[in-house]
């Protein structure tokens, strides 16, 4: 149990790992797309400032006093100065717009090369099994992908991650509350385990004296038996009552097998004792019908557990994890050896 909620423990710090690092993707994938706005935005101004419109006008007054010098040979030379003045300062001008175009286009450039060399090798691997189909966004050629694909992966598997976390909260409160309905379980079985050991081995102890008592004996063990296997059945009913509000449909398969045995035995006790369910014994009877009486319940009993044991023997094994599952005893057979496993609570849950 311990074992397990570490294993569930340190899968939900993984998982808070992978969605810090696929919170800090989306911010690189935001960053970048800031970036390439704002490059582009300030390019869009660039070629809309006032010294692009003034250069054209300045080139237009230029023509114009062209003309003038030629209507003007007065003004010639004052006009000429003018005009070297004004070419000068369209080439100043063109000069620092083509200057600062070159600057911004390079560094977007750069961007596009980092964004490039980012989406061609994603710092997050996909969440998908070794054998499994990679998503759309690492399927895709990378020269083919871009930043909102990327963001879009990142976030359907933050949605992922988290759902995955919550399930795994769920599985370990399960596992605590659960855990402790199935010890309960197997303290309760084992309870009754011991008293039938012991009954069985007193009832064999004393077997020689069954022909004096005239079956007194068999009916008090019977009856102790029998009550013991009731009081453990309906505590095992209200644990399953428990299982089957909380939905945890493996350990109600469980339960409900254990029940089924005890059921099963306690019909076997009633064949084997009819003198309990009618309070009396007809006759002393015979010798050798008294030792048949005594040896017979726990032959049947036995036998209960035997089938039992083939049908438990059907159901699915548990994960490689919970092979440390603790052992567990047959409700219904004395002489089971102690090394047969219990399932883990962790396969009771679901």
């Amino acid at each position: 149990m311990h074992t397990l909620l570490s294993l569930k423990e340190e899968e939900r710090r993984l998982i808070d790992s992978e969605l810090k690092n696929r919170r800090s993707a989306v911010k690189e994938v935001d960053n970048f797309s800031s970036k390439q706005s704002g490059l582009g935005k300030a390019i869009a101004e660039i070629q809309t400032k006032e010294g692009s419109l003034r250069a054209e006008n300045l080139m237009r007054e230029a023509r114009t006093l062209e003309t003038d010098i030629r209507d003007l040979e007065s003004k010639l030379l004052q006009m000429k100065a003018r005009h070297r003045h004004i070419l000068n300062e369209v080439s100043q001008i063109q000069n620092s717009v083509d200057a600062q175009l070159s600057s911004y286009k390079a560094s977007l450039a750069l961007v596009e090369t980092e964004v490039s060399r980012y989406l061609r090798s994603p710092p997050i691997r996909p969440l998908v099994p070794p054998s499994g189909t990679l998503p759309p966004f690492y399927a895709l050629n990378p020269k083919r992908r871009t930043l909102e694909m990327a963001k879009e992966q990142w976030v359907i598997e933050q949605s992922e991650l988290r759902s995955k976390r919550r399930k795994i909260d769920i599985e370990i409160e399960a596992l605590r509350e659960g855990g402790g309905v199935w010890q309960k379980v197997v303290s309760d079985i084992s309870s009754f385990e011991k008293l039938l050991r012991r009954e069985m081995q007193s009832w064999q102890l004393g077997s020689h004296l069954l022909e004096l008592l005239n079956g007194d004996s068999t009916i008090t063990h019977g009856r102790t038996i029998l009550n013991e296997l009731d009081d453990t059945a309906s505590q095992l009913e209200t644990s399953l009552q428990l299982a089957e509000q909380k939905n945890w449909n493996l350990l109600i398969c469980c339960i409900g097998a254990e029940l089924e045995a005890f059921q099963e035995a306690k019909r076997l006790l009633l064949e084997a004792f009819p003198m309990i369910k009618d309070g009396n014994i007809s006759g002393a009877g015979s010798s050798n019908e008294t030792r048949e009486l005594s040896q017979s319940p726990q032959e049947d009993v036995s036998g209960a557990a035997s089938r039992k044991n083939e049908d438990s023997n059907k159901l699915p094994p548990p994960a490689a994890e919970n092979n440390m599952a603790p052992p567990t005893h047959s409700p219904v057979q004395s002489s089971r050896s102690e090394e047969d496993d219990e399932p883990d609570p962790a396969w009771l849950l679901s």
